[in-house]
């Protein structure tokens, strides 16, 4: 499917169930297929709004953070806060340790 064509379902998904975590995590994914990754943050956002207990979100928030909009401060403090969300995550863990570890190799302060 073409990303046009997605953002089209995943607006009308918003559409009809504006409290569905799935339908904003569907537009933000249509986005980072259009490469528009930096619009894909608002509908995390969103996303976590409608399901604030979903550390997967929040580790997907992370990680947009951090790659894609370089916000060194506020990727480690979402990746955390899946971590808090869900203590048993793996997934969050190894994502703080890739992070801490590229913090290291390119000479950034911890994120303690």
């Amino acid at each position: 499917m073409h990303p046009k064509k997605a953002l089209t379902y995943a607006t009308r998904a918003i559409e009809l169930g504006t409290n569905v975590a799935q339908a904003y995590l569907a537009r933000a994914n249509a986005f980072l297929a259009a490469e528009r990754t930096t619009k894909r943050s608002p509908h995390l956002e969103a996303a976590f709004r409608c399901d604030p207990q979903n550390a997967q979100i929040q580790m997907t928030m992370g990680d947009v953070c951090v790659q894609n909009l370089d916000s060194t401060s506020r990727g480690p403090q979402t990746l955390s806060h899946a971590v808090e969300l869900d203590p048993a995550f793996v997934s969050a863990y190894v994502r703080i340790a890739e992070l801490e570890v590229e913090r290291d190799e390119a000479g950034l302060p911890r994120s303690d």
